[in-house]
């Protein structure tokens, strides 16, 4: 056997490889290889900008492990909106693992930082999809409702007056939950390291510790700080400890988000009908006493029907629209305008027939998901 090292073992006569092309030629090849190389590396390693301006093109190219190695690496150094955006897009798209990663990124912020609060929204939404989801029950019995229906003007549909009642009866239980006493603003690290005892599955039960809490200032002083966070933390607690009567309630008074796939589906397991439950919130508010909170409970609710499955959402919210408060109509005909065709532009004077089309495609909302009330007094 011939002692010459193995890259120089070739058949006696043959031409070594790097004579079979130019010097020139080999020189080109490396720096490119080279070129390609970095250029591999720089992509894998893109920086939250460069994810950012990716995800604002649409494009597929950015997998969840680049988004989680970015965010990981800028951490809590990292308070931009761009980290924020980054995060909020990662949490819709999180699975089982990256919900872990994205729990470790939320904790190592400080408990008084305003970021805290601010990724928290996101952070709730893939939690309840992907922890609560898995775990939800049968449907719950609701105690008994109310025999005197709401107060109406006259020529208001009974049939929303009825569906008015059933949202009554399905958030009683969790308004019947006593308010803490505990204030939120002298105690942040407390109720954010209950937060991550509730995210990390640990010491439960959890509900009565953040049912403890409360918005000590008045008015105008920055109670959102609180009210948006703590609205999604009782939605995970009450679910957690499956207190599932009360957690239909607390789905009802979550603040509106991006992302709400996981509170609709704890809402569709607790009660038989939610389109009905769903539309009659929207009549309490119309009817009932307004406060602070009634636009954002109001858009929760109208982002829940749009997502909600089943015939007669056109016929309840033109409904809802015909007898609805001045402050009301923006949301509603925003919402009846997710249903119009946008493929092309209708031909002149096909305007009314197509919409007149479109709701008779769509039965009656009383007579499909909403249950069987009876027919409008005032639809069509």
């Amino acid at each position: 056997m011939s002692a010459r090292p193995y890259w120089n073992d070739r058949a006696e006569g043959s031409t070594p490889v790097h004579l079979l092309l130019p010097l020139r030629v080999w020189k080109r090849l490396l720096a490119a290889g080279m070129l390609f190389c970095l250029g591999a590396q720089a992509a894998e390693k893109r920086n939250l900008d460069d994810i950012r301006n990716a995800l604002w093109q649409d494009s597929d190219d950015v997998s969840l492990r680049e988004m989680l190695a970015a965010l990981g690496e800028a951490g809590e150094k990292n308070l931009s909106v761009t980290f924020a955006g980054v995060f909020c897009e990662t949490c819709r798209r999180a699975d089982a693992d990256a919900l872990e990663d994205l729990v470790r990124i939320f904790e190592a912020f400080l408990p008084e930082s305003y970021q805290k609060g601010v990724l928290f929204t996101p952070l709730a939404d893939a939690w309840l999809r992907v922890r609560i989801s898995p775990k939800l029950p049968q449907r719950p019995v609701f105690p008994d409702a109310p025999t005197k229906l709401p107060e109406a003007p006259d020529g208001y549909p009974r049939e929303l007056r009825e569906a008015a009642l059933e949202y009554e009866r399905v958030r009683g239980p969790f308004l019947a939950l006593q308010e803490g006493k505990v204030d939120f603003q002298t105690h942040q690290p407390a109720y954010w390291k209950l937060v991550a005892r509730l995210l990390e599955q640990k010491e439960g039960p959890w509900s009565d510790g953040f049912l403890a809490y409360r918005w000590g200032g008045k008015c105008g002083s920055g109670s959102e700080y609180f009210i948006v966070p703590q609205s999604r933390v009782l939605v995970m607690a009450l679910a957690a400890d499956q207190r599932w009567t009360e957690v239909a309630g607390a789905v009802l008074a979550v603040m509106p988000s991006a992302d709400s796939d996981g509170s609709l589906r704890v809402l569709e397991a607790c009660v038989a009908d939610p389109l009905k439950v769903v539309v009659g919130g929207l009549a309490y508010f119309d009817l009932g006493p307004k406060d602070f909170l009634t636009l954002k409970l109001r858009a929760t609710l109208l982002g829940f029907l749009l997502r909600l499955s089943g015939d007669g959402r056109v016929q309840a919210l033109t409904d809802l629209a015909v007898h609805a408060p001045v402050e009301a109509l923006p949301l509603y005909f925003m919402a009846l305008g997710k249903f119009l065709p946008s493929s092309a532009a209708p031909e002149p004077g096909r305007e009314g027939r197509e919409i007149r089309t479109l709701g008779r495609q769509e039965s009656r909302w009383n007579h499909g998901a909403v249950g069987q009330c009876g027919g409008s007094k005032t639809g069509p």
